[in-house]
């Protein structure tokens, strides 16, 4: 596709750009552990190289970066083409200068349809922009370490010792209920290393009628779940139906970070 250009400036994908200057760019917009793993795994991350973005002034000053992750999103029997929209982020010292705005308009060119879930901060500059913003969406949690909400966790005063006193109280119990749910564990249910992406595509499109949901299909599976950098990390557990076929799936990724094992 052509670049698309901004009265002051082009947006082009990651297969033009100058190495050192983007990997100068990566450091500069994001934290040390987020730039890093952009240039090792961000071209499995965003689905190709082609589907990662730099806003530039001139070929040798980088301002912005942001990725463009083709999808497809089904709305009843209608399956509509679009992009998760992620990590759009300018310079500092460029801010202010309608380079969101330039953003905007390539990717509105590019695509119809366009999907993000922004930080609180991301969500205002999106309203800014005519995007239409859900702030009414809930999520459900069951922890088993209750203080390791933020939440929780970075709650002040009066409220936060409520909080935390009562996510105090409730860990063991919470801990006790790990420890008698897994000692017996339901025998239809198995557990393997590898999965067939087919069968998750198969899950996936039998989802229930009525629901905004992307589409899963086979070569999605395989992409973002056993080509992953970090494959070795998920377990697949699944349940059969009534006629033997597997009817649930669930999908766990297992690693450590800060000598602490999450799942």
């Amino acid at each position: 596709m052509k670049d698309t250009p901004a009265p002051h400036c082009s947006i082009y994908s990651l297969t033009r750009t100058d190495p050192r200057l983007l990997e100068d760019l990566l450091d500069n917009c994001f934290a040390e552990g987020k730039s890093t793993f952009l240039r090792t795994h961000g071209d499995w991350y965003c689905n190709g190289r082609e589907n990662q973005y730099v806003i530039a002034l001139s070929p040798s000053e980088y301002v912005g970066y942001f990725a463009l992750i083709p999808t497809v999103v089904k709305v009843g029997e209608e399956q509509l083409p679009g992009a998760w929209l992620i990590d759009l982020y300018i310079l500092n010292q460029y801010r202010g200068r309608k380079f969101e705005s330039a953003a905007d308009a390539f990717m509105r060119e590019k695509y119809k349809l366009l999907i993000g879930f922004p930080n609180i901060l991301a969500a205002k500059i999106h309203k800014k922009h005519g995007w239409g913003v859900r702030d009414d969406l809930k999520l459900q949690m069951f922890p088993l370490r209750p203080l390791s909400i933020p939440l929780i966790r970075e709650s002040r005063g009066v409220r936060g010792a409520v909080l935390k006193s009562a996510a105090f109280l409730a860990t063991p119990l919470l801990q006790a209920f790990k420890l008698v749910r897994g000692a017996k564990p339901d025998p239809a249910v198995t557990k393997t290393r590898k999965f067939d992406p087919a069968v998750l595509a198969a899950l996936d499109s039998k989802m229930p009628p009525g629901l905004v949901t992307v589409v899963r299909d086979r070569v999605y599976f395989q992409w973002r779940f056993l080509a992953a950098p970090h494959a070795g990390e998920f377990t697949y557990y699944s349940a059969p139906g009534a006629g033997g076929a597997a009817e649930l799936c669930l999908i766990t990724r297992t690693f450590v970070r800060n000598a602490v094992k999450i799942t």
